[in-house]
């Protein structure tokens, strides 16, 4: 059985190296932009520049290298690196749209290798990764105890030790109806789980994706869409984060380029 499950992680994550390869944003039909853009590679062509976007900010376009994300005025001449706030809403725009390309493809994180937990309707979803013996995870799991109306899919991820790697098997050891509640219990009142040891966990699975993932750190989370957040967040916070969403800066139109790997 541990076996399988470490040749099931090998194939999840040769299907998110494809996943990385293939994502691509519309290509644009603005003659403006796609000249704009054009004239960006131009005059840097060292640079590799793999999107070019209006922003919601007058004259204002964001430019994706990579991961990077930097701004430039229409000229071609000044750049910013930086955070773009949008003051009135609060909110970190550059933050957010970090968060868009660096998203996550679920499918490499199989329902049935997490523990489950449901309040109310459950309607919503949220994917998270953490460690028995964290403590901002333990913070984390109290939050999302009090949420309404939201599915929980909690993969165990014992990166801080032995003893997290005893806890997270006896959890998982006591059975499929059992987990999630026991999980639940340890995370917000301390309560030892009863699991014998010895029985089959993805365990050594999970850190395999996790590591392919880049995630390094507890806890980690997840929205349905594949963004990814580290650390602990507020119950608003939370609920903003899960909800459907578009790109909050670059809500024009974009030019992409699809690079072979």
């Amino acid at each position: 059985m541990a076996n399988q499950l470490i040749l099931r992680a090998i194939g999840l994550l040769l299907s998110l190296a494809a996943f990385a390869t293939n994502a691509a944003e519309p290509v644009s039909t603005d003659v403006a932009l796609n000249s704009f853009t054009q004239k960006l590679r131009v005059q840097y062509p060292k640079t590799k520049i793999d999107s070019v976007s209006k922003t919601t900010v007058p004259g204002l376009y964001e430019v994706v290298m990579g991961k990077n994300v930097a701004y430039v005025d229409e000229s071609g001449r000044y750049f910013l690196f930086g955070h773009v706030w949008d003051m009135q809403a609060q909110k970190d725009l550059t933050a957010d749209r970090k968060s868009d390309l660096d998203r996550v493809d679920l499918g490499a994180l199989p329902k049935d290798l997490a523990l489950k937990n449901v309040n109310g309707n459950g309607s919503r979803e949220v994917f998270v990764l953490a460690d028995p013996n964290c403590h901002f995870c333990r913070d984390l799991e109290k939050t999302l105890a009090a949420m309404p109306d939201v599915t929980v899919y909690t993969y165990m991820l014992p990166i801080l030790g032995d003893d997290s790697k005893r806890i997270a098997e006896q959890i998982w050891c006591m059975g499929e109806r059992d987990r999630g509640r026991a999980w639940r219990d340890w995370m917000t009142k301390s309560v030892p789980p009863t699991g014998k040891l010895g029985c089959d966990s993805p365990m050594r699975a999970i850190v395999a994706i996790a590591t392919t993932l880049g995630v390094n750190g507890t806890p980690a989370i997840l929205s349905p869409d594949g963004r990814r957040h580290a650390g602990a967040m507020s119950e608003q916070e939370l609920a903003s984060f899960i909800a459907p969403r578009g790109n909050a800066v670059a809500q024009g139109s974009s030019v992409t380029t699809k690079t072979a790997q």
